[in-house]
């Protein structure tokens, strides 16, 4: 069982105070309201761990912008002593932002 399904269950179905199970698992009584108040509002779904991941990337590149630079460098890959397509139209910014897989060329 996991810890946070025994905190839950303990304050749930024991009827234990949120202070008193945060002493005996070592968290803080922060922590356990939380635990509880999403056990009430999602029901099972609590006892899993909630992903971090941001709902949104405002800096994130378009689409159209990734594939223009992966197009211009597959038109014409860079020779030794010359800029890059994409620096050339001042996008440094975007090249180390580009989402992984990036296609680069031989240096």
């Amino acid at each position: 069982m996991s810890k946070r399904r025994s905190i839950i269950l303990s304050v749930v179905l024991e009827g234990r105070s949120q202070a008193e199970t945060a002493r005996q698992y070592g968290v803080s009584q922060a922590w356990v309201s939380q635990l509880v108040a999403r056990y009430r509002r999602e029901g099972p779904a609590a006892f899993e761990p909630k992903s971090r991941r941001p709902k949104t990337s405002p800096t994130q590149i378009s689409e159209p912008t990734v594939q223009t630079i992966i197009d211009l460098r597959q038109q014409r890959p860079p020779q030794p002593n010359q800029e890059r397509p994409a620096r050339i139209l001042g996008m440094k910014p975007i090249l180390e932002r580009l989402p992984r897989p990036r296609i680069l060329a031989p240096r």
